[in-house]
């Protein structure tokens, strides 16, 4: 389903300098080692496993005699993982019978909700988990509520606001993004990667920040349409260069999600020899096989070693699993 901004109301806040950016103007850019975190959350650059691996564990948790209540939460979110929503609910609806304070229980509702569209039952889910946790997962506290009641309000209508509340012409509010409401957002956008209002909002503050390379990638995530995309930045420019750099982004983008495909073709390796690799696992393997994340001209940076340590999935996941063999944390 299509959520439409109003783009009129960006229209206003954009400035009237024409701004030009290419694989350079990235370079410079990435210095900042937020911007790292940055390029690779926006360009899905961080471990995600594959449907493969949740079919594996599909399969391992039904071969058991009998399943504990945290193994069959663990199957629950497999199930949503690879898209069974029907046998996901369930087994959580049947959970939740049997113990209706469960925090986790009460998340992969909501989320699974989310995923089926449902977004008032998802933000009823999320409210009750909110009451027993109320700092959330990672972190986020009422920012992935905040999200699902955006998606309640505009199913289907223009919307006149972003997900925090600020009207899209409100410059104000992202020249005063604070570090701390940066990092929620960051993290919000690794677990959601079809968050499209999320990105708009990143965009707008990398772009407040001077950032423009990284913020026209992350309108990218929206725009597809590059008269649309200039029409959104305020860039009257015709010339061949602009579109010049426009395709540039474009390569880094693609070039990135490539790093991606290695990771689950290694994943895929491993589980051949009857393993669920976690996701330092995976990537140790692709540091040994000569693997890197791939970073425009090769420049010199400092990995951000958390995207690694957190093991976060970006599938539309605030999921918890409590598997105690898995290093992942990308589930409760």
């Amino acid at each position: 389903m299509k959520f439409v901004l109003l783009l009129s109301i960006f229209f206003l806040v954009a400035n009237g300098n024409t701004c030009v950016w290419d694989e350079d103007t990235v370079v410079d850019e990435l210095v900042v080692k937020e911007n790292t975190k940055v390029f690779d959350i926006i360009t899905g650059q961080f471990a995600h496993h594959s449907e493969l691996y949740y079919q594996h564990r599909i399969s391992n948790l039904l071969s058991k005699s009998s399943l504990s209540d945290r193994e069959k939460n663990n199957l629950a979110v497999s199930y949503i993982r690879i898209k069974r929503f029907d046998l996901a609910e369930k087994i959580l609806l049947s959970l939740l019978e049997k113990n209706p304070n469960k925090y986790e229980v009460l998340s992969n509702l909501g989320v699974l909700s989310k995923k089926k569209r449902d977004y008032r039952s998802a933000v009823f889910y999320m409210k009750k988990a909110l009451k027993i946790k109320p700092e959330g997962h990672m972190g986020l506290g009422d920012w992935y509520l905040k999200m699902l009641k955006w998606y309640a309000k505009y199913n289907g209508k223009i919307a006149q606001e972003n997900f925090l509340g600020a009207s899209y012409n409100n410059q104000r509010f992202y020249d005063n993004f604070s570090s701390e409401s940066m990092e929620k957002l960051l993290t919000l956008l690794r677990n959601d990667q079809h968050f499209i209002d999320g990105f708009i909002v990143l965009g707008r503050v990398l772009e407040s920040r001077g950032h423009k390379s990284l913020a026209i990638m992350s309108y990218l995530k929206k725009f597809k349409n590059r008269t649309e995309l200039f029409r959104f930045m305020n860039i009257t420019k015709k010339g061949r260069e602009i579109h010049t750099h426009l395709n540039a982004a474009k390569k880094s983008v693609k070039k990135s999600q490539r790093w991606l495909k290695q990771f689950h073709t290694v994943e895929k390796l491993l589980l051949k020899e009857d393993k669920l690799p976690s996701f330092k696992l995976t990537h140790q393997k692709l540091k040994q096989s000569g693997i890197e994340k791939y970073r425009p001209k090769k420049i010199k940076y400092e990995e951000d070693e958390d995207l690694w340590a957190d093991d976060f999935s970006s599938e539309d996941e605030y999921l918890d699993n409590e598997d105690p063999d898995s290093e992942d944390d990308e589930e409760w």
